[in-house]
């Protein structure tokens, strides 16, 4: 009771035109299993094969389950019928195949619960080998109506499955899954790139390099060199008045020196 149940739709592998009915009115009668073995929604839902005699007889409704391999597997089936048409022996009757082998030539529910809406489970035990380095497989349930001249309806009913891992030697560990090689991504570098040059660019900075120079250049030109000499004009020194011994007044001579003569003329206060 205290398992976990699901919806079999991502088991199927082979449905057909199969139908999932369901009665939600009835009681079921626990007179041969307890009635903790299932919940009781297991009892009132099923999938059946659908209403298409011909089509029915040409397909198995198949389930599979992946489990590991080299372990015995106990499986359980469970059943009940609930619809109203079937009601008396040989109404409904299948075969059951598990991992491709015959289960059930003829499985007859209603002969098997003693009448409808009686629950009933039917186990199983089957073999999982193991193929050289196959660490899993499909375990397979399906299922297939019974010849016509057997069964008043070519249909089959499923309500529930269970499947039980059995010890192997003392242990349940499946074998070590199989390691994916990683593959890193490659990174492609780009090759590096020379910058490019603007050709009017670089031309319109060396022009403007050049420029400033000159410009500097003449300011330094106009500011730092020495004053122009124009004819007539003169440049006066202090000299020390040493010709002369004696000095009236200030005492002091000035020399003036023409720019483009050879003469001097000194000129003295009060004349030295």
């Amino acid at each position: 009771m205290y398992r976990s149940w699901s919806e079999d739709g991502e088991y199927v592998t082979n449905g057909g035109p199969s139908v999932l009915p369901v009665n939600l009115i009835i009681s079921p009668s626990f007179s041969v299993i307890p009635n903790y073995s299932a919940p009781v929604p297991v009892y009132r839902t099923a999938r059946t094969m659908g209403t298409n005699k011909t089509v029915n007889e040409n397909y198995r409704l198949t389930w599979e389950f992946r489990v590991d391999s080299g372990f015995t597997y106990y499986v359980r089936l469970h059943f009940c019928e609930f619809q109203v048409e079937i009601t008396e022996l040989g109404d409904r009757v299948f075969q059951i195949y598990i991992d491709n082998i015959v289960a059930e030539h003829q499985a007859d529910v209603i002969s098997w619960a003693g009448g409808n809406g009686v629950p009933i489970y039917r186990d199983y035990a089957v073999m999982i080998g193991r193929a050289s380095n196959e660490m899993k497989r499909n375990l397979s349930i399906a299922l297939h109506p019974a010849p016509a001249w057997r069964t008043r309806y070519s249909d089959a009913i499923l309500n529930g499955v269970e499947i039980f891992k059995l010890s192997n030697e003392g242990n349940l560990a499946g074998p070590n899954p199989q390691t994916i090689p990683i593959s890193l991504p490659k990174i492609s570098v780009p090759p590096p790139t020379r910058p490019k040059y603007n050709i009017r660019t670089t031309f319109l900075t060396v022009i403007g390099v050049v420029s400033i120079f000159v410009v500097v250049s003449a300011l330094y030109i106009l500011i730092f060199r020495p004053k122009s000499r124009f004819e007539g004009s003169f440049s006066w020194y202090q000299l020390s008045c040493k010709d002369y011994s004696s000095m009236d007044g200030s005492g002091k001579v000035y020399s003036s020196v023409g720019k483009h003569s050879k003469d001097t003329t000194s000129v003295a206060d009060n004349k030295c």
